[in-house]
């Protein structure tokens, strides 16, 4: 279930574009969440849409995202948005497999130690003692 709340500033943008996008990235992430994008800054002269920024806050059960993007347009932005929002993603799981990774070699090298003074050591047999 996402729910996306697009609001402009300046220029009406095209929030299916910005929908789409954002859902399908959603999608691909197999994320449930909310993702609220605000346009912050647009051509207000011209009401082109270039030069514009949006803050997006990401929420799902264990992520809590919230980047800064910027772009030449609404594609550009959304990419740019996208982008950092899956780098962000890719950081925050990295530390928890690190952790996980380390606790799992702790307790393997725990349980070899455990496991090693029961076993006889075999090289000692073979090898005489160096001196």
């Amino acid at each position: 279930m996402t729910t996306i709340d697009v609001s402009s500033k300046v220029a009406p943008l095209n929030t299916g574009l910005i929908r789409e996008e954002l859902e399908g990235f959603l999608r691909k992430q197999d994320i449930e969440g909310s993702i609220r994008a605000v346009v912050t800054k647009g051509n207000a002269r011209t009401r082109k849409l270039q030069g514009l920024e949006c803050s997006l806050h990401m929420n799902s059960g264990r992520d809590n995202v919230h980047v800064h993007a910027q772009g030449f347009g609404e594609r550009h932005m959304v990419k740019n948005a996208i982008k950092k929002v899956t780098t962000a993603l890719r950081k925050k799981h990295a530390v928890h497999k690190r952790k996980s990774y380390a606790e799992a070699l702790g307790a393997l090298t725990q349980a070899a130690g455990e496991s090693q003074p029961d076993e006889p050591d075999l090289l000692a047999e073979v090898l005489p003692p160096l001196r």
